[in-house]
């Protein structure tokens, strides 16, 4: 009976250590893999649609909102600006149907009220890449290379 408890003991312990538990199949998402992207090819929707585009910027967003350096032009945070331009190209998807024309993304001021500004689907989604990853590609050289700027270390005043 001690030999069941002892191989049943060390069976699950084997099972937690190699990491064979149920979780996600998929690696996640870390702020280190912006670093390495090209923000104008990543970012640019002519290369591939706009709704991919959008999803790098649903990647990467979450992150930099964690770290506390999420974008913001003139007062609308790039979580709106994704929000917006998935509403959007929802909205475009459904009326595609209906042979409705595709609507802009309408810009909102600080407090939250439409302005008379719009931008295109691929713009928007466009801007919202490229603010999600240029704020994590900052963030990590701001953290790295800020000695550069102490004088007297780096640089010849």
């Amino acid at each position: 009976m001690k030999n069941i408890y002892t191989l049943a003991l060390s069976l699950g312990l084997a099972l937690i250590l190699t990491g064979c538990t149920a979780g996600p199949s998929t690696p996640a998402v870390k702020a280190s893999d912006a670093y390495a992207l090209d923000v104008t090819k990543v970012c640019n929707p002519k290369n591939s649609s706009a709704q991919a585009v959008l999803d790098i910027a649903k990647k990467f967003n979450p992150i930099a909102v964690k770290h506390g350096v999420e974008f913001m032009r003139f007062g609308m945070p790039a979580t709106v600006y994704i929000d917006e331009t998935q509403k959007a190209i929802n909205w475009s998807a459904e009326g595609a149907l209906t042979g409705a024309k595709a609507r802009d993304v309408i810009l909102v001021d600080k407090d939250g009220k439409a302005t008379t500004n719009r931008l295109s689907i691929n713009d928007a989604a466009e801007r919202a890449c490229k603010f999600a990853v240029t704020a994590l590609i900052t963030d990590h050289e701001a953290s790295t290379e800020w000695k550069l700027a102490v004088p007297g270390d780096e640089y010849q005043y």
